[in-house]
C-alpha cells in the first residue's frame, strides 16, 4: 500500500493508567508515515510528563484548562500536518494493523464520497463484547453504536456503510474536515462525533465501517458513579445534534417522535434517580437555543450555496428505522449494563 501522512491525535486527561500502552500501540503501527500530536487538557495526574519522557511525541500542547474533547481535538487539527486525521482515546490500545487497515478502505475504489472510516472497538476487559461497531443514528434523535454486542456477531464482521464513526477511534481525511469544519466545541464532550458525522452526510460524504481495524477501549472507567456527568452532558448535546442538523424537511418529519421519545426517556430516567440531571441538561439545551439557530441557519445557507439543501431526503434514508421496543430495550440494556460496570468498580 502507497503511504500518505496521517497525523494521530489524541487528547489526554489524567490518562496515567492507559497513556503508555495507548502510545505503545501507535508507535508499533505497520503503517509507519505517520506523526503524533498529544493534546493536554490539563491534566493533574502524571500522564503529561510520562508521555513525555518515554514516548516520540512530534508535537505537544499543554493546555492551560480543559477544553473537553471537542475542542481540544480542534486545536490537535491546527498541528497536523498530515493528509488524514486519525483520532484515538488515550486509553484505546490499538491492533498494530490498525491504521493500515483503516487506509485501505480510503485507498479501495470502491467507495465514493469517503470522508470517515469506523474501526472495530472492542471493550479492554471483556474482550468478547463490541464497544462500539460504527454510529448509526435513528431519525427521532437517538444513536446506536451497537455496543454489548457480542463480538462474533454477523452485524459487526462485515465492512459496510454506517451514518458515522465514533472518535474514539476513527480515521478522516484532513481536506474534507477543513471543508466543512470539525467538532463543534459547545458539546465539550458526547455526541461531538455523531454531530460530525450528521454534517458529512449533509454535505454528500460517506463514513464505512471496518471490521479488521480493531482497537481495545478502557471505557468510562474515569465517569461519575452516579453517572450524572454522562446524562447532563450527553442529554443537553443530543438536542444540539437533533435542532442545528435536522434541516428543512427532516425536522418536521421527525421532530414529534424526538419529542415523544424524550418525553419516554424523562420516565426512565425518574424511574433510575436521574430526572433531576435530565431536567437539567433539557433546561441547559433550551438556554441555548438562540445560538443553535443561530447555526442551523448557517448550516442551511451553506448548503443551499453548495447545491445540497434540496438533496436532504438521501440523508434521511440513512436513519435507522424506528422500530419501538428494539430502540427501548438497546437503551435499557446499555443503562443496565453501565450502572452495573460502575457498582463493580
Amino acid at each position: 500500500m502507497e503511504e500518505v501522512r496521517v497525523s494521530f491525535i489524541i487528547v489526554n486527561w489524567n490518562g496515567e493508567d492507559t497513556i503508555s500502552e495507548c502510545l505503545d500501540s501507535v508507535a508499533s503501527q505497520t503503517y509507519t508515515d505517520h506523526e503524533v500530536i498529544l493534546i493536554d487538557n490539563h491534566s493533574s495526574d502524571r500522564s503529561l510528563d510520562m508521555a513525555r519522557k518515554n514516548h516520540r511525541l512530534d508535537k505537544v500542547l499543554a493546555l492551560e484548562r480543559n477544553y473537553g474533547f471537542a475542542e481540544a481535538n480542534n486545536k490537535g487539527l491546527r498541528q497536523a500536518s498530515g493528509d488524514y486525521i486519525a483520532l484515538i482515546n488515550n486509553d484505546t490500545i490499538l491492533e498494530k494493523d490498525w491504521l493500515e487497515k483503516a487506509m485501505s478502505v480510503f485507498q479501495s475504489s470502491e467507495h465514493k464520497n469517503l470522508a470517515s472510516v469506523a474501526t472495530r472497538i472492542i471493550q479492554y476487559h471483556r474482550r468478547d463484547v463490541i464497544d462500539s461497531a460504527g454510529v448509526e443514528y435513528y431519525g427521532l434523535g437517538a444513536c446506536w453504536d451497537y455496543k454489548n454486542l457480542p463480538k462474533n456477531s454477523p452485524r459487526v464482521n462485515k465492512q459496510r456503510q454506517v451514518f458515522g464513526a465514533c472518535a474514539a477511534a476513527a480515521v478522516y481525511k484532513k481536506d474534507v474536515i477543513d471543508r466543512i469544519g470539525f467538532f463543534d466545541p459547545e458539546y465539550f464532550i458526547y455526541f461531538e462525533d455523531t454531530d460530525l458525522a450528521f454534517r458529512l452526510r449533509l454535505y454528500g460524504y460517506t463514513c464505512v465501517y471496518e471490521p479488521q481495524a480493531v482497537c481495545y477501549h478502557y471505557g468510562a472507567r474515569r465517569s461519575d458513579r452516579k453517572n450524572k456527568f454522562f446524562i447532563e452532558y450527553g442529554r443537553r448535546n443530543i438536542e444540539f445534534l437533533f435542532v442545528k442538523n435536522m434541516q428543512g424537511p427532516l425536522f418536521l418529519k421527525y421532530l414529534l417522535s424526538h419529542c415523544v421519545y424524550e418525553s419516554v426517556l424523562f420516565f426512565f430516567y425518574l424511574s433510575i434517580g436521574r430526572a433531576f440531571s435530565f431536567l437539567k441538561a433539557k433546561t441547559r439545551a433550551l438556554n441555548q437555543l438562540g445560538p443553535l439557530l443561530r447555526k442551523r441557519q448557517k448550516l442551511k445557507q451553506d448548503l443551499i450555496q453548495r447545491g445540497r439543501f434540496q438533496h436532504l431526503s438521501e440523508t434521511g434514508q440513512l436513519f435507522l428505522r424506528f422500530r419501538p421496543w428494539s430502540l427501548w430495550n438497546k437503551f435499557k440494556k446499555s443503562m443496565w449494563t453501565y450502572q452495573n460496570y460502575l457498582n463493580s468498580e
